[in-house]
């Protein structure tokens, strides 16, 4: 027992006196200085909100957690995803990262471009038409006959649907009674041509929609004249169903 006792001690010594000249060099090399840990985020959202409620300051402070998490360089669960504006990409030149309206999906296809991985979540924006007052949709479907259809600047809401279906089902994917398993189709108001990005015809990931009403450029008009700017089915104005 006392030789093995011995012999540890040995070890231990033996251990201390190689890994203190490691340390020592370290210190020489970084100039004496252990450069600070990342930067992390306060977990009490208070900090920012004194009046937060506590169910908001759980939500915040699990976020908070995560990111914390990441800078730290841990490993974790967190689902990386993104907000899709397809009305902007499609109507408003002035919107992204050079001037034009871009193809549906185009930030959704961008995230891949410079990370080299798809969101793995998509929350889509779905409301009135880009500047437009009321409600339609883009072609008449099973789901949305009772619209006013085929109206310009409504094309997305179909838009919007199909890359959903596309992050959740597979783009492209095989017939499956969906609109458009392809991703390819003419808008009906303007006879352009469209297509979704493809993710490799598999399940990509979780979808959400925002519900928005109504879009900056309706606001103004919706704000003067009875009747537009309501919830779908109670509207009077053009595109809004009789």
């Amino acid at each position: 027992m006392r030789s093995r006792g011995r012999l540890g001690l040995l070890g231990a010594a033996a251990s201390t006196a190689l890994l203190a000249p490691l340390g020592i060099w370290s210190r020489l090399k970084t100039g004496g200085h252990v450069p600070p840990g990342p930067a992390l985020v306060p977990t009490d959202l208070r900090t920012r909100d004194p009046r937060a409620t506590p169910a908001a300051r759980r939500a915040y402070a699990l976020l908070a957690g995560l990111e914390n998490d990441a800078r730290r360089g841990r490993p974790s669960r967190t689902l990386i995803g993104q907000h899709v504006e397809l009305h902007n990409e499609r109507y408003n030149a002035d919107f992204g990262d050079y001037r034009g309206t871009k193809p549906p999906g185009y930030y959704y296809r961008k995230a891949r471009d410079i990370t080299g991985r798809l969101s793995a979540f998509v929350e889509l924006d779905l409301g009135p038409g880009h500047g437009q007052p009321g409600w339609a949709v883009g072609e008449a479907r099973s789901y949305s006959r009772a619209w006013p259809s085929c109206r310009p600047m409504w094309g997305y809401t179909d838009d919007a649907v199909d890359l959903a279906v596309g992050v959740w089902a597979g783009l492209p994917r095989a017939a499956d009674s969906s609109y458009r398993p392809s991703g390819a189709h003419t808008d009906c108001s303007s006879g352009t041509g469209a297509r979704l990005p493809e993710n490799g015809g598999e399940p990509g990931g979780l979808v959400g929609f925002s519900f928005h009403q109504p879009y900056p450029g309706a606001r103004s008009r919706a704000s003067r004249t009875p009747g537009t700017g309501r919830r779908p089915g109670r509207g009077t104005t053009a595109g809004s169903p009789g």
